[in-house]
């Protein structure tokens, strides 16, 4: 298994964890002029 596909398979695992765990996530969006946050619930 090489580097990426080390790397893949981590990010592919983290993704299956964090929609198991039921919580919700916090996603923050920022420009040179802007923050925003987005709030996602599990259910959707």
């Amino acid at each position: 298994m090489n580097k990426d596909e080390s790397r893949q398979r981590r990010a592919r695992q983290t993704r299956i964890r964090i929609a198991e765990a039921l919580a919700n996530r916090l996603t923050v969006i920022r420009s040179n002029s802007h923050i925003s946050a987005q709030v996602y619930s599990p259910c959707g």
